[in-house]
């Protein structure tokens, strides 16, 4: 049986949707991305594809990941955050980030 590939991992770059307007749509954008499975109570059951951002404070996922996982976001550990243009609350639990090889 074929274990991972042999480091360095090397991870694709995903071309992100460009809108309507925007002065770049003839050029593409591209970000960096690789294939995590969050750990909580229990592993999560999807693989997801995260933006590597090594620049972030921190690592936001969507509510139903949590879910998946086991996780209740901490009520008394919430901070407003600018996401998508717009200050939203966001609220943080601890738990493990599996990075699967490319």
């Amino acid at each position: 049986m074929a274990g991972p590939p042999a480091f360095p991992w090397v991870y694709p770059y995903t071309e992100e949707r460009r809108v309507a307007g925007s002065e770049f749509l003839g050029k593409p954008l591209l970000r960096p991305t690789v294939i995590v499975r969050l750990e909580g109570e229990r592993i999560g059951s999807h693989n997801v594809v995260a933006l590597v951002d090594s620049g972030a404070d921190h690592i936001l996922v969507a509510p139903w990941i949590a879910q998946d996982i086991g996780v209740t976001p901490d009520a008394n550990r919430s901070i407003l955050s600018r996401i998508g243009g717009d200050t939203r609350p966001v609220r943080f639990a601890d738990v493990g980030v599996i990075l699967a090889a490319p």
